[in-house]
């Protein structure tokens, strides 16, 4: 499985090795981490002391994230060989949704934010809201929002029923969440008339986050990995 490539090594009940680009670490007080020992897959649970050293980096878009490294740092190993490779597959399969879940969450409040904003902000003497360009995108980035949110309650469903098609569609909420969610924040920002979209102002919480408040995408692994996973008519462009 995945875990045969784990960068981290495990000896003895001590782990060591290095991860970068971990969200939150910073706050963390323990790890689940997947390493290796002689060969062998394993799952284990670190707690923070003073050999777990978390290092804050920036990130490009104002957000950040961290330099994890244990240095043979004590070890509670959970499971190990086919077990390991299976629940680590289980986890992956949880943060990806969750992710998907909360990009619906961000995407509805952002054009929640938006048509309250279009029918009370007046043009040529009329509200935003009554020109047809604008109720256009507007109803476009609604439907875009309800197919992301149609993917991620099936998605849902079949995680619950134990599907086989559940990592399918759970990569498919993923994938269809991470192309929508930056439309619609685009969307925010251009229909508000470019207003609010100042650091300090409602727009930059959904197209530039504030420091230390990661992209949502980027927080379960990169958004690209579960579109690299579908072949077909999922993988257009919504």
């Amino acid at each position: 499985g995945d875990l045969a490539k784990a960068t981290l090594a495990l000896k003895g009940g001590r782990v060591s090795g290095t991860i970068q680009f971990v969200p939150y670490a910073s706050s963390a007080q323990a790890f689940l981490v997947e390493a290796t020992e002689g060969g062998r897959a394993a799952l284990a649970l670190v707690e923070r002391d003073a050999a777990v050293k978390v290092k804050a980096d920036a990130n490009v878009d104002g957000s950040s994230a961290c330099e994890v490294t244990f240095d043979a740092a004590t070890a509670r190993v959970l499971v190990q060989d086919e077990a390991a490779c299976t629940m680590a597959g289980q986890v992956r399969q949880l943060l990806a949704l969750g992710a998907a879940i909360e990009l619906v969450g961000v995407s509805s409040t952002a054009l929640d934010m938006t048509l309250e904003y279009i029918k009370v902000r007046q043009q040529f003497g009329k509200p935003l809201g009554s020109f047809q360009a604008l109720q256009h995108r507007a109803a476009h980035l609604y439907s875009e929002l309800e197919v992301a949110r149609a993917a991620v309650l099936k998605a849902q469903q079949l995680l619950d029923a134990g599907d086989a098609g559940a990592d399918q569609a759970v990569s498919v909420a993923k994938a269809m969440t991470g192309l929508g969610q930056p439309e619609c924040d685009d969307g925010f920002v251009c229909l508000v008339d470019g207003a609010g979209a100042g650091a300090a102002r409602p727009a930059s919480d959904f197209a530039w986050p504030a420091p230390d408040r990661a992209r949502p995408e980027a927080r379960a692994g990169h958004e690209a990995h579960p579109r690299r996973r579908l072949r077909g008519p999922a993988r257009r462009r919504l």
